[in-house]
Parts: structure tokens; sequence; C-alpha cells
């Protein structure tokens, strides 16, 4: 008798050798039940053959490698079962937070990622968490990861920190529904040639730029980091920027506000076409005390601040409405904070940023396509 006990599960399932296996649909049921305890999905695995199928698509369905004894042995168990291979459907590369300082960056070195990612060819979703610069990638890896970038099946590709990407990306010919660039800068290669058509075609955008303050270092990290027309992307139905905008002092916050205005105006402006034939535009507005705090703003007056301090409502709702004429425009406008810790923080949030914002965008108001959010920094919020 084989009992498999996991905390997630309300009873333990008994199988006997005795009794007939149930049939394949309901233990994929049971084990897709259990995905996310992994845990349950070993013992599972472990346990009975008739499991072991259903547990591995899901065990190896995700991935993340982050330092090169990691992919070593990735590679060995694939080289004997290269079955596996075809459960893994996302992968998530990224430098390891363990590694010293003086350690070699693994991703600089070839060694066994490449014929890893050889292998793999029904990856869904790619996600690159390197705080790098793109130089720094082993040229065979970049390769590699161009390469998988163009996979026919792939849904999704999400890049967070990394500098210096070749612009040629958008060149890529691949069809996705979503990308995310988060916390990048791109770089103009030599070969660059902005009148050729882009290849890469993506249905959605989350642009994240990650800060804007006053003083910046010489690698941007505001919208003049994306270095590419919007309106080049034919294919694009949903766009979302985010700003996090650092302070010290209530007028570093207006200060730094005022330049993230200015930029993003300039950015509709450079993308008319893409915004005549978007379905949905969404604006994160995310202010955050900095670490070398001088003088704090207590977070009830964020709001007020954004909504009346900003010469930005007006104009964007004057620039978005020129832009786009005629109905089938979605604009969301969020309001993130990083003190709110409790739901019904959240719930007064919005309340004030929606009666706040009353007017300010007008002709947006009146078309009824205006919807004014608010939520919390944090992840695993909210917290009653």
């Amino acid at each position: 008798m084989y009992i498999l006990e996991s905390p997630s599960l309300s009873n333990a399932i008994v199988m006997t050798e005795s009794v007939a296996d149930p049939p394949r649909e309901i233990i994929d049921e049971i084990i897709a039940n259990i995905s996310r305890d992994h845990t349950a999905l070993k013992n599972c695995a472990l346990a009975s053959p008739t499991l072991l199928f259903s547990s591995r698509i899901h065990l190896f369905s995700s991935i993340k490698l982050d330092q090169a004894w990691l992919c070593k042995g990735l590679h060995v168990l694939l080289t004997k079962n290269p079955r596996l291979a075809t459960y893994i459907h996302s992968i998530t590369l990224s430098i390891g937070e363990t590694r010293w300082p003086t350690e070699p960056n693994w991703l600089s070195l070839d060694g066994s990622l490449p014929d890893v990612l050889d292998i793999l060819s029904a990856l869904r979703s790619i996600s690159l968490k390197i705080h790098l610069s793109w130089m720094e990638i082993s040229p065979q890896i970049s390769v590699d990861i161009f390469r998988m970038f163009a996979l026919p099946c792939l849904m999704s590709i999400r890049i967070m920190g990394l500098n210096e990407i070749p612009i040629n990306f958008f060149y890529i010919s691949a069809t996705i529904e979503r990308l995310e660039l988060i916390e990048v800068t791109f770089e103009r290669t030599s070969d660059f040639d902005p009148g050729t058509p882009t290849s890469l075609s993506f249905g959605s955008l989350v642009f994240d730029p990650w800060l804007y303050r006053r003083d910046r270092d010489s690698t941007s990290r505001d919208l003049r980091a994306f270095k590419f027309s919007l309106s080049k992307l034919a294919s694009l139905q949903s766009l979302s920027l985010t700003f996090l905008v650092l302070y010290r002092t209530h007028d570093e916050l207006l200060n730094n506000f005022h330049t993230l205005s200015r930029d993003l105006l300039v950015l509709l402006a450079s993308s008319t076409s893409a915004i005549e034939h978007i379905e949905t535009l969404t604006l994160t507005f995310k202010p955050k005390v900095d670490y070398s705090l001088d003088e704090e703003v207590p977070w009830p007056h964020l709001p007020s601040i954004l909504a009346d301090s900003i010469d930005l409502w007006g104009r964007l709702d004057e620039a978005i409405c020129s832009y786009r004429r005629s109905n089938g425009l979605r604009v969301n406008i969020m309001s993130s904070l990083q003190q709110l810790r409790k739901r019904n923080q959240v719930v007064d949030l919005r309340r004030a940023w929606q009666r706040l914002m009353k007017g300010k965008l007008p002709v947006l108001e009146e078309r009824c396509v205006l919807n004014l959010e608010a939520e919390s920094f944090y992840e695993d919020f909210p917290q009653d």
C-alpha cells in the first residue's frame, strides 16, 4: 500500500496494488491540485510509477538557474533523460545572490549553459534577472539567448536589470504575447537601422524604467533608456508604464515628478501611431522614500501632492485624446505607495485618489474610459 501525505491535501492519497489504477484524468487532476507543493510532488514521484509521469510534468515545468553547478547538474540529467526537456516550459536565468564578489560571473563563461539551452525547445516563458551589462555575458550564451527568444512556442519574455541590450533585440523574428522590460537599458549597435521594420511582435508591453531621481548616474534609468519608438510596434495592444520616483524631501519629490512628466509627454508624442491602436494604457506612479532620508512626507499627503502639484494631468488628457480620437482605449492610472500594509489603507488611498483626481482629466472622464486605482508596493499584501 502506498500512502502519500501532503500538508496541502485534506486527505491522504491511498493506492493499493490489488486495485486497478484510477483513470489518468483523475490522477492528473489530483497532481494538478498540489502542483505548487514541490515536497508533495517529489513524494508522489517517488511513491508510485503511476504518479511519476504527472508529477514530473509539474516538477520540471519551471526551472531557475543561478549558478554554474546547477546548470551542469541539469545538463547531466537532461542528457540521461531527454524527455524531461519537453516538460520545461519556463526558465529563469539569474546571478546567484550567494556569489562572492571575487567569484566570476557564471554567465561570462560558456560552461554547460549553451548545451542546456540547445536542448530546450518547448519553452513558453523566458525570464532574465541579471544585473549586468550585456557585454559581460559570454558571446556564445548571448547568441543562444537570442535563439531562445525566437522559439515558435514562446509566449512571454521578461528581462530585469540588464544594461546595454543590443537594440537589435527588437528585430528578432518572433511573435509573443507579452514583453516585460524592468530596469533595463538599450544600446544602439553600429548596424542598427531605425528605418527597418521591426520583426519582434508582441501584444502587451510592460516597461518599468525603475527610477526617477535628481542625482542620476551616467546610466539612464528613466524613459530615455528605452531608445526605441513605440510607433513601430504595430501589433501592440496593451502598454503599461511604471515609474518609481525616489525622493528625500518634498521639493525633490516635486522636481522628480516634473522631470517624469516631461519625459512621459515626449514619449507619448513620439508614439502617436501606437496610441491610435492600443486597447489599454496603464500608468503607475510609485513615490518612494530614499534610504538617505532628510525629510519624510507622510503617506496620506502623497495622493494630494500627485494630484495637485504635478503639471501633467491636463496635458496628458489633451495628448492622449488628441492621439486617440475614437473610442476603444481604456486608461488606467495607478497610485502605488510603499507605506501601505493594511487593506483599509488601500481602500482609503483609492477613495482619496479618485476624489482628488476628479476633473483632472476631463475628456477621458467624459468618454468614460478612465479608471483610477490604488495599490501597495508589496507582493505579499494585503495583510488584515
